[in-house]
């Protein structure tokens, strides 16, 4: 669903929290109102960010903190994705295998 970017989830200690970083990266490429901003390669394997200065106005503000795609881009980085340029106009990123 559309809200699940920002559901609040109840930890195991009974605080509330926000869903981390992949599951929400998870709902925003769901999201069917998103889907010629960013969406799934067909393989499954990679997804593509097509326009990020939509992405970054539309798609950043929903799910998540940062408001600017270089910090969005650093967090996939940290979380093992990289950015991989194919012929493809915006940003393919892949999830590197350990």
């Amino acid at each position: 669903p559309a809200s699940a970017g920002r559901q609040i989830m109840a930890s195991s200690n009974g605080r509330r929290r926000n869903p981390k970083f992949p599951a929400k990266l998870m709902y925003l490429l769901a999201d069917k109102d998103f889907v010629d901003i960013a969406s799934w390669t067909p393989d499954g394997k990679k997804f593509t960010i097509y326009n990020p200065k939509e992405f970054e106005s539309k798609v950043l503000p929903k799910y998540f903190k940062e408001s600017k795609f270089s910090s969005f881009l650093r967090k996939l980085y940290r979380w093992g994705f990289s950015k991989r340029s194919d012929g493809v106009d915006g940003a393919r990123l892949d999830r590197n295998s350990p």
